[in-house]
């Protein structure tokens, strides 16, 4: 969250201060985000390796 010296600073050099300097979620959510997509992969890594073993035992049964 901004803090109350960066708020002041800001408005001291006519900088407008946006919504998304005093929200501390922002960052978060690109976070999460990224945290979706590297649990995304690795279900798809599981299922291949999943997919890689049931071959394996079907072609040993042969």
């Amino acid at each position: 969250m901004a803090t109350q010296k960066q708020i002041q600073t800001s408005s001291v050099s006519n900088e407008k201060v946006t919504i998304q300097d005093l929200r501390p979620w922002h960052t978060t959510k690109l976070r999460l985000e990224q945290l979706v997509q590297i649990l995304r992969r690795s279900l798809c890594l599981v299922v291949a390796l999943n997919l890689l073993l049931k071959l394996t035992e079907i072609i040993q049964h042969k």
